[in-house]
């Protein structure tokens, strides 16, 4: 697997994705949305237009992919998983 979580700050579903992963023992690419938020060393930033293009319709946050494939957001990232 090759999982990647656009996440945001302060987002809670976002925080209980990466949880949920790292119970799993998956490792994880963390891409934070740059919405203006001081930048702290050793993360990854990225402008919000990057998602934009890879979803346009995405409403909610997180938004995870396994490389290319977009699994959705949390809930869809427990079906992925199996552990809904």
């Amino acid at each position: 697997m090759n999982i990647i979580i656009y996440s945001q700050p302060g987002c809670s579903a976002c925080e209980q994705a990466k949880a949920l992963a790292a119970s799993k023992g998956i490792a994880i690419t963390e891409l934070i949305l740059n919405v203006g938020q001081p930048q702290l060393e050793g993360k990854r930033y990225v402008p919000v237009q990057e998602l934009k293009d890879k979803v346009p319709n995405a409403r909610t946050m997180p938004q995870i992919f396994d490389g290319k494939i977009h699994i959705g957001g949390l809930t869809e990232f427990k079906k992925y998983l199996r552990y809904d």
